[in-house]
């Protein structure tokens, strides 16, 4: 296939004038090679004819543009690469239309979804589609990595997640997406449900419950009862949409039953719950439909009712594949329009992201005799130290008062007081209970705060452990940890400027680095 071919194939707005291609102003030189000829010398060094290197001293060329196996190829002219020639600058003929993509099942939906999220960016960028919404089956595993992927690419991200709901004998599928972050919260319970508490489901009725915060959308694989459209109506209100997927399936049966469910669903439910269109997508483009089967295969998943259909689609494709299955043209375009409009409604809902760069630890939450006991935590923290102080002996001397000041200091600088609540009454319950506890692991046992918690059971005084190998300022502070860092040696604390360079032996040789890079196990030599 010529690269004219290629370009038509793929939908690719591009210009093409004898050696030279040009898509958004950027010029790319075509690579025509027999397949006796050689593109590259032993060093893999572009070999370029005479005629190319008279256009690239006239022309402001970066790109050469190439041919491996059946597929075009391109590549800076200093660095070779081997990157697809597909998704880039706009499709052609493209609808000027919003349309929110929300069907994306990618690399987290293991043995069933595929390629990276980063993929699923550029072909949306390509297809000028600026929201892309994840839904991947049962898992939440990809949220993360979707949401950078997509704030990387200038996409907005819209949160959410397939779900099998159980209801007395049977299961059904909904999609749920995050408007906020009770939504969010709810959708991490929901999911726990399903991973944790139960196998592979959440029962309807915990859904009902935790609906706040979320937009519901019955899948266009299941029917829509009476029953379950009044529960769901009461629980989500204006927040309950039916999925249109015109997908087409390779099993007969399938192919039968899934068109008989939409047209239930649009005939009996169009004016109740509103519909949206959502292709279900695993693989990004039709050609690449064989991946699936395969991850499937892999995964030991049955895959006979399987499709060629259900890839990444632009809103053309949707609209082609759609409309033969609409007896009346305007029913057709009322009811497309009806989708497109109620994507952007759920596209301007739903603008939730998960937030970075900050520290979520749980509260610990006092029981009622405690509450009645101390005004605050931190009250009950102080307690519980003074009485693990009265059980040592030697507890009033300076070195145990010194080390207990700095340790809390630390402590409070980092907002870990519930932390050690929380395991003192872990450990705590875990004793009453007659359960058997460790002495302790790690670094945790250079705490003397947890000896006196007896969250561990080593004294660390005494065994001259160090707590600055457990938490320290400069881990817990993003402003201590920019001016200095203290060493704990035999011979006292050194402060160092995090930006000064130290002496040290490491594995028996001497060697100079930034007090920044000091791992505490390290020999301490001498510092400037």
């Amino acid at each position: 296939m010529n690269i004219k071919q290629w370009c038509s194939t793929n939908k690719l707005d591009v210009q093409i004038n004898s050696n030279i291609c040009t898509i958004n102003n950027q010029k790319f030189l075509i690579l025509e090679r027999q397949e006796d000829e050689n593109m590259f010398d032993q060093d893999f060094h572009l070999i370029l004819t005479d005629q190319e290197q008279a256009i690239l001293s006239q022309v402001d060329i970066e790109f050469v543009l190439y041919q491996f196996g059946n597929s075009w190829y391109y590549s800076s002219l200093s660095n070779f690469e081997l990157t697809p020639f597909k998704y880039i600058g706009k499709e052609q003929d493209l609808i000027d239309i919003d349309f929110p993509f929300l069907g994306v099942h990618g690399e987290y939906e293991l043995c069933n979804g595929s390629r990276l999220y980063s993929d699923w960016c550029k072909k949306a960028k390509f297809l000028n589609i600026s929201s892309l919404g994840i839904c991947e089956k049962n898992t939440l595993a990809g949220t993360l990595a979707f949401q950078q992927a997509c704030t990387s690419a200038g996409i907005k991200p819209i949160l959410g997640e397939t779900v099998t709901v159980q209801h007395e004998d049977s299961t059904y599928q909904l999609k749920l997406f995050v408007v906020n972050e009770k939504g969010w919260r709810n959708l991490l319970n929901i999911n726990a449900q399903i991973k944790v508490f139960n196998s592979g489901f959440v029962e309807q009725s915990y859904v009902l419950q935790k609906s706040e915060g979320l937009i519901c959308v019955f899948s266009c694989s299941d029917l829509i009862t009476e029953s379950r459209y009044q529960l769901y109506k009461k629980a989500f209100s204006n927040r309950l949409y039916q999925q249109l997927d015109f997908v087409e399936w390779l099993a007969p049966d399938k192919e039968k039953k899934h068109l008989e469910t939409l047209k239930h669903n649009i005939n009996n439910y169009i004016d109740l719950i509103k519909p949206v269109i959502i292709c279900d997508a695993y693989y990004l483009d039709q050609a690449d439909s064989d991946i699936k089967p395969i991850l499937n295969t892999i995964g030991k998943v049955d895959f006979q009712n399987t499709s060629k259909d259900q890839y990444f689609k632009s809103l053309n494709d949707v609209i082609d594949q759609a409309q033969p299955l609409f007896k009346s043209e305007v029913q057709y375009e009322t009811i497309i329009s009806l989708c497109i409009e109620h994507l952007n409604e759920i596209n301007d809902t739903c603008n939730f992201k998960i937030k970075l760069g900050e520290m979520y630890l749980p509260k610990y939450e006092m029981s009622k005799e405690e509450r009645e006991q101390f005004e605050t935590n931190e009250d009950l923290f102080f307690h519980l130290i003074e009485e693990g102080l009265l059980r040592i002996t030697k507890a009033e001397s300076e070195e145990y008062l010194s080390r207990i000041e700095k340790e809390i200091e630390v402590i409070k600088l980092g907002g870990f007081i519930d932390y050690f609540l929380i395991l003192w009454d872990i450990i705590n319950w875990c004793k009453k209970n007659d359960i058997l506890t460790g002495t302790g692991r790690g670094s945790a046992v250079g705490s003397l705060v947890s000896y006196l918690l007896e969250i561990t059971q080593l004294d660390p005084i005494v065994y001259n452990l160090l707590f600055e190998r457990f938490l320290n300022a400069g881990r817990v502070s993003k402003e201590v940890e920019e001016e200095i860092i203290i060493i704990q040696t035999q011979d006292g604390d050194i402060e160092l400027d995090l930006k000064k360079k130290i002496s040290i032996f490491r594995a028996g040789k001497k060697i100079e680095i930034l007090a920044q890079e000091l791992q505490l196990t390290d020999e301490l030599i001498n510092y400037k």
